[in-house]
């Protein structure tokens, strides 16, 4: 959209401020194929096929007297570093145009070659710049859920490591009433048989008897 507006405001100021107030049948030819171009050359991302669109217009601006007039606007779309033979060719197209137009002409041409030249720049390093924020955001976006993710495997280890805690705390409970009760069984089923060594009453003797039997079961 940036692009569009741009091209837009250019072909305006060279519409209203360069172009002579009338029209000759030759200069709204190019002002018509020159928007036609600069709407292609905006199209077509590959290289060659802009190169070629930008060659043909420098060409006709060498060849076409109208076309000078409208070389602000392939100007925008000339500014990586092997585009440098097609500045060649809009320089020469330029230095033939004060034998077309007059130098008040030929100045704000120029001036609008240089504002072309700004505007690109301008909309490139917008652009790189939303690039980076929204290549930062996404990576922020990303490093959010794999914290959101490790915080929650740390949460998930934490209980577990909370429940292993809790059963082998458990099972050393269990382990030492085990033993203890354990213990306490052995020392009274000794204490029962010694009681019934020395009981010398029948009755007394069943009933220490059925005791020692109930803890042997236990």
């Amino acid at each position: 959209m940036s692009v569009l507006v741009d091209k837009t405001i250019l072909f305006l100021c060279i519409l209203f401020l360069v172009v002579p107030g009338k029209f000759s049948t030759q200069e709204l030819v190019a002002m018509l194929l020159s928007i036609a171009a600069a709407s292609l050359v905006t199209y077509f991302n590959q290289d060659k096929p802009r190169l070629f669109i930008l060659l043909v217009w420098m060409a006709a601006g060498i060849c076409i007297p109208g076309f000078v007039l409208f070389l602000p606007m392939a100007g925008y779309d000339i500014w990586k570093k092997k585009d440098w033979f097609v500045w060649g060719l809009m320089a020469l197209a330029l230095l033939l145009a004060p034998g077309q137009y007059t130098t008040y002409t030929c100045l704000k041409l120029l001036f609008f070659m240089g504002l072309a030249v700004w505007l690109s720049w301008q909309t490139r390093e917008k652009k790189t710049l939303l690039q980076k924020l929204i290549m930062t955001r996404d990576n922020d976006m990303e490093l959010n859920i794999a914290l959101r993710n490790k915080n929650k495997v740390m949460q998930e280890n934490r209980e577990n490591e909370i429940l292993v805690a809790t059963l082998s705390e458990r099972n050393r409970i269990a382990r030492e009433i085990h033993d203890t009760v354990g213990h306490l069984l052995s020392r009274s089923l000794l204490q029962v048989g010694a009681m019934i060594a020395i009981t010398t009453e029948t009755e007394k003797k069943q009933q220490l008897t059925s005791i020692k039997d109930t803890l042997g079961e236990a």
